[in-house]
């Protein structure tokens, strides 16, 4: 039998869908804009099913899960995909009874509202890599996934114990059981390389990926939550956001922001454009040459107008490894910053 212990007392009641509302707008750089700030009301919410989130760093799998569980608790959205309405989660780890203590404490310095939904942590085996997807873990998980209309279950899988076939074979019953049962699963899969996991979108109903990034000044972990069926909307600043995660006094603390960069500075050269900076000015504030400065923006998506205070530069700039300024490289016209946006 698996030990258990629930992490916060039952959800008090559940969201309330919200209708959009739209605003007249005059002048036409502003209505493109607010076209694209709208695209959320055109995103269904994660369907019944199986959820496939595939994180290569082993490092940030903790951060990551716990980060997207308590995003769907709090029925937020992960990358631009609105939480479904489910009513409780259940999360399954590897391991005895004493490593509940560990994960229920860390589950201590979330900063949940009181309408988060209710999680119960499971252990099972007695080894830290349990393997859910093997005909031993199948046998255990399958019947909680039956029992699970309209709620959660999440566990996490090593692609280092299993083959790929044993793998995807292991997803299609998950799957079908949470289709069945209307259950939503989601299934943290840890995988150095694509490689040893092809094509294994295929055989889920909602895939996301998950990169390392640097992080922000005074945030300790950065990393890159995809989802994949919204890549097109990408360069529109949706369906990729970067996570930093801080830890304060209080808690844990996340924010999530539109994808830039997996690179802090070429955040800031994005920022910094955007805030109406010339290449130029941008090349002395991170030491690099103005072609350098429009190179990098030319292989990130187009900048949108945003503000960037004196304080947020000197902080960038001080959490920066500055590198030396490139003298040889060629001249580019500095374009005219009332136009680039």
């Amino acid at each position: 039998m698996p030990f258990k212990k629930p992490s916060m007392p039952a959800a008090a009641e559940k969201r309330s869908p919200q209708g959009a509302t739209g605003t007249r707008i005059s002048s036409t750089k502003k209505t493109r804009v607010a076209a694209v700030d709208s695209l959320h009301k055109f995103i269904r919410p994660t369907p019944p099913g199986l959820t496939a989130l595939v994180v290569r760093d082993k490092h940030l799998v903790r951060d990551a899960r716990a980060a997207i569980e308590t995003q769907y608790m709090s029925f937020g959205n992960v990358a631009g995909i609105p939480a479904p309405d489910a009513e409780f989660m259940s999360s399954l780890h590897s391991g005895n009874l004493q490593a509940l203590d560990e994960i229920e404490a860390l589950a201590e310095l979330e900063k949940l509202p009181d309408t988060a939904l209710e999680r119960t942590f499971y252990v099972y085996g007695s080894r830290p890599n349990f393997n859910f997807s093997g005909n031993e873990g199948l046998s255990m998980l399958l019947p909680i996934i039956e029992d699970a209309e309209n709620g959660w279950v999440t566990l996490a899988q090593s692609c280092d114990s299993l083959s790929a076939e044993h793998l995807i074979a292991g997803m299609c019953q998950m799957r079908a059981s949470a289709q069945n049962a209307a259950a939503y699963v989601l299934l943290v899969i840890v995988c150095p390389s694509k490689e040893q996991v092809p094509g294994i979108r295929d055989f889920c109903d909602e895939y996301l990926e998950v990169d390392a990034c640097e992080p922000d000044p005074d945030a300790h972990l950065a990393f890159s939550i995809e989802a994949l069926r919204l890549a097109d909307m990408h360069t529109l600043g949706y369906g990729k956001v970067i996570c930093n995660v801080t830890l304060t006094d209080d808690g844990y603390m996340r924010t999530f922001e539109p994808f830039i960069a997996t690179s802090l500075r070429d955040r800031l050269i994005w920022k910094l454009r955007a805030a109406g900076k010339s290449l130029s000015e941008i090349g002395e504030l991170v030491d690099l040459h103005k072609s350098s400065v429009k190179r990098c923006l030319d292989a990130m998506r187009p900048v949108r107008r945003r503000a960037l205070s004196e304080v947020e530069i000197t902080q960038y700039i001080d959490a920066l490894d500055v590198e030396e300024p490139a003298e040889d490289s060629p001249e580019v016209r500095d374009d005219d910053t009332e136009k680039f946006a």
